[in-house]
């Protein structure tokens, strides 16, 4: 600030009385808070480039979306491979025609068959089954429900594995 000073009076130029102010807040307090803002930002700096390990988070579980499914002339079957999970969620909805019904049925491999789990979801609403799962392979299988209902044309329809 002194040369400042010095510059001021050769040109003339008076400085205002603040000026002896932001000299003193320069040498004392403005000088630590910018000592601790170089300090955060070597910090932040370090964290960023040593801090992160990336590849570590555990993935928990999987989301397989099949949508508009068409079931109207024959059902649909698709191999989902568990390998690794223990949970399964199963989500439908029926998209077209409206009051309609759709089956869903989940069947194991081969070794299993009498495992099979099987619900009916209808187009009011997201319909729901959860079930523990012991296989490494998976069968879903969407066809329309019984007879007597009315036939779904579209379906959509979420599987969600998990770990637990």
């Amino acid at each position: 600030m002194q040369p400042l000073r010095s510059l001021a009076r050769r040109l003339g130029i008076a400085l205002p009385a603040s000026a002896l102010t932001w000299q003193s807040y320069l040498r004392g307090q403005g000088t630590l808070l910018f000592c601790f803002l170089l300090f955060g930002a070597a910090l932040g700096w370090l964290s960023m480039k040593y801090g992160s390990v990336e590849g570590q988070v555990a993935i928990e579980g999987k989301l397989i979306e099949y949508r508009g499914v068409n079931i109207a002339e024959h059902p649909a079957y698709e191999e989902i491979d568990a390998t690794g999970y223990g949970r399964i969620s199963v989500f439908t909805k029926v998209l077209l025609p409206p009051a309609s019904k759709v089956n869903i049925r989940v069947i194991p491999d081969e070794s299993k068959p009498e495992e099979r789990m099987s619900f009916q979801g209808t187009d009011s609403s997201w319909m729901r089954m959860e079930e523990r799962v012991s296989t490494k392979h998976l069968t879903l299988v969407i066809e329309n429900a019984e007879a007597g209902a009315a036939k779904a044309g579209q379906v959509d329809v979420l599987v969600f594995l998990g770990k637990r």
